[in-house]
């Protein structure tokens, strides 16, 4: 992690070895926190056998997507100037994780 000031100070070569080391980063965190939601759900079932683990349908998932258009403008109201930016890499980083 670095500040934009000391990044833009890097020379393109080096920029672009930053770049390419977070996305090798983001993908292994990705993949393992698979492994680890997996292997945390495996010891909840195990040791706590009467809790319900329910996973959405998409029709389930439906009402949160709605509202999501609602959270974003409140977000972007009261983010700062940056907040738009922020948005748009997380929706960027959500749909690299999707595509694995």
């Amino acid at each position: 992690m670095a500040n934009q000031e000391f990044f833009e100070g890097l020379s393109p070569e080096d920029q672009q070895v930053v770049r390419d080391a977070a996305k090798t980063a983001f993908d292994h965190i990705i993949e393992y926190q698979q492994g680890l939601t997996e292997a945390s759900l495996e010891k909840i079932t195990a040791d706590r056998p009467e809790v319900t683990v329910t996973t959405l349908t998409e029709e389930q998932r439906a009402p949160f997507r709605d509202t999501a258009a609602q959270v974003e403008e409140t977000f972007l109201e009261i983010g700062g100037p940056r907040a738009q930016e922020v948005l748009d890499q997380m929706k960027a980083d959500l749909s690299a994780a999707a595509q694995g």
